[in-house]
């Protein structure tokens, strides 16, 4: 695939984040690559340094921890346009502390890590960084709002207002881990919204 049709695949991603520049966007397409994900794949595990970060051109990520007794517990879920990768690794430099791996299916355009500093010269770059990192703060904390003052069946509803889109492509045991409860509880609450 040339640099041409990886900008043309990250268009859109870039265009939500406001980056205009040519320069910029040219020299982020001629460094970065398409990869594809099988079912459960992982893109990073935790505890590893991630080798990549990128936007999502078709699929569904999901971000998530393994707690001491080895359950795991969803943190995120990213869809098309929307970056991939551990944020905070890329900024401190330190190991992912969740695994990533694909839901479904899923492409993504991935740049390096090690060929993130060339980027660097771009003011485009710290603009979309900035941006990138104000969105991850903002999901962040309406989700810890979420869980840390509503009750199950207002955190399923919340869901439902704030990212429907989920709710028929994820499976119901994720999005129970997602939304603080067990499966049951969430399949009960959906049976009483019902009309």
């Amino acid at each position: 695939m040339t640099a041409a049709d990886i900008q043309e695949k990250l268009a859109p991603s870039l265009a939500a984040l406001g980056v205009t520049d040519p320069d910029f966007t040219d020299a982020l397409a001629a460094c970065s690559t398409v990869h594809y994900f099988d079912k459960e794949q992982s893109l990073v595990q935790a505890n590893q340094h991630p080798k990549y970060f990128g936007f999502i051109t078709r699929g569904l990520f999901r971000y998530y921890y393994i707690g001491a007794e080895g359950k795991e517990r969803n943190k995120s879920f990213y869809t098309e346009n929307l970056p991939v990768g551990s944020l905070n690794s890329q900024i401190t430099g330190e190991p992912c502390p969740f695994t990533i791996e694909a839901l479904e299916p899923s492409e993504a355009i991935l740049t390096p890590t090690a060929k993130i500093a060339a980027l660097e010269q771009y003011p485009a770059f710290q603009d979309m960084l900035n941006l990138i990192t104000r969105q991850h703060f903002l999901r962040n904390e309406r989700r810890e709002a979420m869980l840390l003052t509503l009750g199950a069946e207002q955190r399923y509803q919340w869901l439902l207002d704030h990212e429907p889109h989920l709710a028929s492509r994820v499976p119901q045991y994720h999005l129970a881990s997602y939304l603080g409860m067990d499966a049951v509880s969430l399949s009960r609450i959906k049976k009483n919204l019902k009309p």
